[in-house]
C-alpha cells in the first residue's frame, strides 16, 4: 500500500477511535451491568462485507485474509462475549456497532438534547463511509488492491471529509465534556446540522478548518 493510502487509513483510524472512545464514556455505565449480549459473531463478520472496514482491520491487526479475521472472532467468542469484554477490533468495526443504542441507554440519558448529540455522534462514521469517490462509496474502496489508484483529487476529497467529520466530532465532544461552554444550544444544533448537510465535496472549498 502506498504512502497516500496509508496516510488516509491512519487518519480514519484516529477519527474512529475518538468517536468510539467518547461513545463508550457515555454508554459504558449502562453496558457494564447489562446482562444482554448485543455483540454476535454474525455482526462482526459484517467487516468482511466492506472492503474499507476489512482494510482497516487488516492494517491494524496485521492479518492477510478473511480466514485470519475469522480466527480472531472464534477466539473472542469462544468463552462468550460479555458486555464488559473489550471488542477485539479497536478500529474497522461494523457500522451497526456505533449506531445501536438499547432502550436502557436512550431512556436514561439526562436530556433530549444529550440524546440528540449521541445520535449525531453515532452518525459521524456512517456519513463519512457513505461519501462517493468516483461513483463508489468509501465503504467499498479497497486500498489493498494494487490496481486501485487514487488520484490527487480523490485523495483530497477523502481527507476533506475526514476533516469535516473531525470538526463535527469536536463540536459534539465540547458540549459533552463542558456543557457550560455552550451558550446557545440552537446555535450548536445549527452548526452540527450544517456539518452533516455539507459532508460532500461541492461546498468544502468554502469551509476552512
Amino acid at each position: 500500500m502506498n504512502i497516500r493510502k496509508t496516510e488516509i487509513l491512519k487518519k480514519y483510524i484516529r477519527l474512529e477511535n475518538k468517536v468510539f472512545k467518547l461513545m463508550s464514556s457515555i454508554c459504558s455505565k449502562f453496558c457494564i451491568s447489562c446482562k444482554v449480549t448485543c455483540c454476535t459473531p454474525v455482526i462482526c463478520k459484517d467487516i468482511l462485507k466492506s472492503k474499507w472496514l476489512f482494510n482497516v482491520v487488516r492494517f491494524t491487526k496485521n492479518i492477510e485474509n478473511g480466514r485470519d479475521l475469522i480466527k480472531i472472532l472464534d477466539q473472542h467468542f469462544k468463552s462468550g462475549c460479555e458486555s464488559d469484554k473489550p471488542c477485539p477490533f479497536k478500529s474497522g468495526r461494523p457500522v451497526i456497532c456505533g449506531r445501536y443504542f438499547c432502550k436502557d441507554i436512550t431512556s436514561n440519558l439526562k436530556s433530549d438534547f444529550v440524546r440528540f448529540l449521541l445520535f449525531q455522534l453515532a452518525d459521524i462514521i456512517p456519513t463519512f463511509l457513505d461519501v462517493k469517490i468516483d461513483k463508489k462509496k468509501i465503504i467499498n474502496l479497497d486500498f489493498y488492491n494494487e490496481s486501485f489508484k487514487i488520484s490527487d483529487k480523490d485523495s483530497q476529497t477523502i481527507k476533506n471529509n475526514l476533516n469535516l467529520a473531525l470538526r463535527k466530532f469536536n463540536t459534539i465532544k465540547k458540549y459533552m465534556i463542558s456543557p457550560s461552554e455552550i451558550v446557545n444550544k440552537n446555535e450548536l444544533i445549527k452548526d452540527i446540522l450544517f456539518l452533516e448537510k455539507h459532508s460532500g465535496l461541492s461546498i468544502l472549498e468554502t469551509i476552512s478548518d
